[in-house]
């Protein structure tokens, strides 16, 4: 069960996931809710989510916060994020105690906030002006929600960011700067299935629509970070210019 917004329903990255998981001998049955612009507050009332979560006994669940409100600072998210994420989590516990949740962390966006022109929030928190400042609030959002929860985290954005690193002539953005193109969506879901199945996705899977080099350089990514060993995603530092936002604003 995928509950979500726009970062899940873009693309339709369920679907992405369960084609990667046919294509290696698994099979992923799912169902969707991830309506644009939600978050986890939307979800505790919206009866889309609750029938999903009650149409069957899922084996898991995948947690997809709204990518601007996974920015918010840590006062905000106390108020905002975190009581919204216990209010879900008493629905799934009540339904699917043996389930088990996944925290699906999203990239931040290509010019951070700025990326949706917020110049308001870019002057009173000028770490999410950047793409780096974002993805590690984002990410340090991820961490609180993993250990409040007591949930994986299926980090996405981490593994984004590293690609970008590694590959920055490789766009993994649509013209917005905040939702994934195919690629994006692809190295997503390549992430998620790696999460669920525990294994490689084999890399002649890649749809015939996308590049063959480019498709290798995402799976030589996801081997060298989530099946490496000292790979240890909590512990990457996503440093910030924090002159960039002055200069963007001026």
């Amino acid at each position: 069960m995928f509950i979500g917004n726009s970062h899940t329903h873009t693309n339709h990255l369920p679907s992405i996931v369960s084609e990667i998981a046919t294509a290696n001998g698994d099979s992923l049955i799912y169902r969707m809710s991830a309506p644009a612009n939600y978050d986890f507050q939307n979800h505790t009332h919206l009866e889309e989510t609750i029938m999903g979560i009650q149409a069957r006994k899922w084996d898991y669940i995948i947690l997809q916060e709204s990518g601007w409100r996974a920015a918010w600072n840590e006062e905000m998210a106390k108020a905002m994020t975190y009581p919204y994420a216990d209010t879900l989590m008493q629905m799934l516990n009540k339904y699917h105690p043996n389930s088990s949740t996944i925290l699906f962390m999203t990239q931040a966006y290509k010019n951070g906030v700025l990326s949706f022109k917020d110049y308001n929030w870019c002057l009173n928190d000028p770490q999410v002006c950047t793409y780096e400042g974002m993805q590690e609030r984002v990410k340090s959002r991820y961490i609180s929600l993993s250990q409040q929860l007591g949930k994986e985290v299926s980090p996405v954005g981490i593994v984004w960011a590293l690609f970008q690193e590694e590959f920055p002539e490789i766009e993994l953005f649509q013209e917005d700067g905040i939702h994934a193109n195919q690629y994006g969506s692809y190295l997503s879901g390549l992430v998620l299935y790696s999460t669920l199945f525990e294994k490689h996705a084999n890399i002649s899977i890649a749809p015939v629509q996308l590049n063959k080099n480019i498709s290798s350089k995402i799976h030589k990514t996801i081997d060298e970070t989530l099946f490496n060993p000292s790979f240890a995603w909590e512990n990457i530092i996503f440093n910030w210019d924090q002159s960039l936002p002055l200069a963007a604003l001026n």
